[in-house]
């Protein structure tokens, strides 16, 4: 009796959608949030120098289709008096303004705009969190120097003990940065910059100019860059 309700037509109906029910989770991975920042820094060292502003670009990745979602875009006041600028960012940044009128605006507007690094870092995090839907992967064309800033920050100004981690542990569970250049240079050839440029041409796009100092649209370069190149190669069809 109980082998023949077992291979009743009801059973094998609910043991096949079970079946195709577990199928279908396995063959439909996680939403990834692809996200590449860019930061402006008075300098190189966290004890002396500071970030100035950073900007965060969030790109949703969905199967074989990714699109942008959102921009995060914070100032900072210097942690102390004794943080400042660095001599080649001081020239960079102040004494080549006549030749670059567009960035005095920029930085009379994030003085302005200016909060403390603990405010924005935390701001930075609640943001990731309304986002959060699947896996977070970083991206970065200088992940040492920008992912490397924005840890130092994590783990330093966070207010909440628990988001004092480096991005890829961040939410306790490990999330992966790709350093996009080199992800180019490996991609399309040449490990270089100007054998890379070329290439990315043959595939029908142009490595998007990066530098001017607006962090949120550098960051949505690189982001843009990472996308067109991973397209052309296929990447999404097995990331």
């Amino acid at each position: 009796m109980e082998n023949s309700q077992s291979n009743s037509p009801k059973k094998r109906k609910e043991a096949t959608e079970a079946t195709e029910s577990i199928g279908n989770v396995k063959a439909t991975p996680k939403p990834k949030l692809f996200v590449a920042i860019d930061i402006e820094a008075s300098g190189y060292y966290s004890n002396e120098h500071y970030i100035i502003a950073f900007g965060a670009v969030m790109f949703l990745q969905r199967g074989d289709e990714i699109e942008e979602v959102d921009s995060f875009m914070g100032s900072m006041k210097p942690p102390t008096p004794a943080h400042h600028f660095e001599g080649a960012c001081r020239t960079e940044f102040w004494e080549n303004l006549e030749k670059n009128p567009g960035l005095l605006k920029k930085l009379v507007a994030w003085e302005a705009a200016a909060k403390t690094p603990a405010e924005i870092m935390d701001a930075f995090v609640a943001w990731l969190q309304r986002k959060d839907v699947g896996q977070y992967v970083w991206l970065s064309d200088n992940p040492e120097f920008d992912i490397g800033w924005i840890n130092t920050y994590l783990v330093t100004y966070c207010t909440d003990p628990a988001h004092r981690r480096p991005l890829n542990a961040l939410f306790g569970r490990y999330e992966p940065a790709i350093h996009t250049d080199v992800f180019m240079f490996g991609a399309l050839g040449g490990w270089s910059w100007s054998p890379a440029v070329e290439a990315a041409k043959t595939y029908g796009f142009d490595k998007a100019p990066k530098g001017n100092h607006d962090p949120v649209a550098d960051a949505r370069e690189i982001g843009l860059d990472f996308i067109r190149c991973a397209t052309a190669v296929n990447f999404f069809e097995t990331f």
